[in-house]
């Protein structure tokens, strides 16, 4: 045999066992494949729940009440605060059913509903609006019937919209 024909013989042998090779990993470079698919899907994943918690951490904590005041004793109040980081922008309040009107702080309700049912621009962080509202014992019962159950609504917006 001549010298240019073993040199393609073994040339030839020596491309079959790299193919051999090659297909011996293939299954291999498979898994690694579809890990490196499912790594990159993961990290999607982590990314957009450290999106959602940067976003909700950074809406503002917006909640109404009715409480007592704690300067005056009986008297009830209606507070509207935000605890959160960032700015609350029309912040609406509404009342169901509306508070009592046959009080002699009637007009306070009725402006304090109105007011709140209209909207507030804007309400800072660390702030808190209060509107006086009467003697509890005027707002919330009469002597012979149950106390009545009060529902109270808040929407409002936050740099990411509003905010649950």
């Amino acid at each position: 045999m001549e010298a240019n024909a073993i040199a393609a013989v073994v040339a030839a042998v020596a491309a079959v066992a790299a193919s051999a090779v090659a297909l011996a990993g293939l299954p291999a470079t498979r898994r690694a494949a579809e890990a490196a698919r499912e790594q990159a899907a993961a990290a999607k994943a982590q990314t957009e729940i450290q999106l959602d918690l940067t976003r909700s951490a950074s809406q503002p904590r917006v909640w109404a009440d009715l409480q007592p005041d704690n300067k005056q004793g009986t008297v009830l109040q209606l507070v509207v605060r935000n605890d959160g980081p960032t700015v609350a922008k029309n912040v609406v309040v509404t009342i169901e059913p509306p508070l009592p009107k046959d009080t002699s702080y009637a007009e306070r309700i009725a402006t304090a509903e109105l007011r709140l049912a209209q909207g507030i621009r804007s309400v800072a962080p660390g702030r808190s609006i209060e509107w006086s509202l009467g003697p509890a014992y005027d707002l919330m019962r009469k002597r012979d019937e149950p106390a009545p159950v009060h529902l109270v609504r808040l929407t409002a917006d936050g740099p990411y919209g509003p905010i649950d």
